[in-house]
């Protein structure tokens, strides 16, 4: 009998530890390592930015996918040297996808940050899905070209309210 109580405390006491060891090192900029076709599902609450790490040769193209679900996001990815090479936040509010699409300037850990904003204090929650991860062909390097610089705005800043369509001059 006590056997199996001290089984269970050691369960609970290791489930604790992993929750706050994943807790922690985001908390300090480490972030879960995204992988080719790659899904995730976290909840977010408004305020919270969550990190993933892209680990990428100069060229690779990734393309990814944020599903938002009752949370509006904004996406900014930074490259090896630390630098915000991408900011994205779509009209879509807090329902729908947010795409990401890049070719890697240079080799190394890049990271993906999803922001939420708001001021809802119960967590929505989203989904990356990791769409595309491979050696740019020619349609997927205008791809990556066109997410750097939408519509002429370097870093392919989208604000709330801006379409596409409209950020684009079409």
């Amino acid at each position: 009998m006590f056997g199996g109580l001290a089984l269970c405390g050691l369960l609970v006491s290791a489930s604790f530890l992993a929750a706050w060891a994943a807790h922690a090192s985001e908390a300090h900029g480490e972030g879960t390592r995204l992988s080719p076709g790659a899904v995730v599902e976290r909840e977010q609450k408004a305020g919270e930015a969550h990190r993933y790490e892209i680990d990428l040769p100069e060229g690779e193209y990734f393309q990814a996918v944020v599903e938002q679900r009752g949370v509006d996001v904004s996406l900014s990815l930074i490259d090896p040297a630390g630098r915000t090479v991408l900011e994205l936040d779509g009209p879509t509010a807090d329902d729908g996808p947010e795409p990401v699409a890049f070719v890697a300037g240079a080799s190394g850990v890049h990271q993906l940050v999803v922001q939420a904003g708001g001021s809802v204090s119960w967590p929505g929650g989203y989904e990356i899905r990791v769409e595309a991860w491979r050696t740019p062909g020619r349609r997927s390097s205008a791809r990556g070209r066109r997410s750097r610089h939408v519509g002429g705005v370097p870093a392919g800043r989208q604000h709330r309210g801006e379409s596409q369509a409209s950020s684009r001059g079409t």
